[in-house]
């Protein structure tokens, strides 16, 4: 996963560390823009299920989508 999610952590959470849930809530935020190989390595990683992707593509993805796929990545609620 790390690989396939390179970028989108580079881009957006680079700030957090690997494995922490700070950066699963940042991959959550930035999840309009992450690439069809970072949301199938989280699939496969199972951070996120297909049929959550699937819900979230056929929700109708929100305007101003950079690359076709709208997910989230399921995790706690930050602290507070």
């Amino acid at each position: 996963m790390q690989d396939a999610c390179a970028w989108e952590y580079d881009k957006f959470c680079n700030q957090y560390g690997l494995g922490s849930e700070l950066l699963d809530i940042c991959f959550k935020q930035n999840a309009r823009n992450m690439t069809k190989a970072c949301v199938d390595a989280l699939v496969a990683a199972g951070d996120v299920s297909q049929e959550y992707v699937d819900q979230q593509k056929d929700a109708g993805s929100s305007p101003g989508m950079t690359r076709g796929y709208w997910i989230a990545v399921e995790s706690p609620s930050p602290p507070g």
